[in-house]
């Protein structure tokens, strides 16, 4: 990756984007992997998007199981106190 540091820090690529001072590579686009981007005053302004728990765990009935004892806690006999 051939380029330049400017005064920032920033890495400029000479075919396009820039690796900002904490290694985020940004495309030529300007837009990092997450969609997230730099504003005109410096900024990194990140992306916006709906979080939706059932994403992290699947259909959204599973999330009543959260928390619920499993084979692990049985094994060991995990004491709560």
């Amino acid at each position: 990756m051939k380029g330049h540091y400017d005064e920032d820090g920033f890495y400029i690529i000479d075919d396009g984007g820039f690796v900002d001072p904490d290694g985020y590579q940004f495309g030529a686009d300007h837009y990092d992997a997450l969609g997230g981007y730099y504003d005109e005053a410096g900024v990194y302004i990140a992306p916006e998007y709906e979080y939706y728990p059932e994403d992290d765990y699947g259909e959204e009935d599973d999330l009543d199981n959260i928390g619920a004892p499993n084979d692990f806690d049985e094994e060991y006999e995990l004491d709560e106190e």
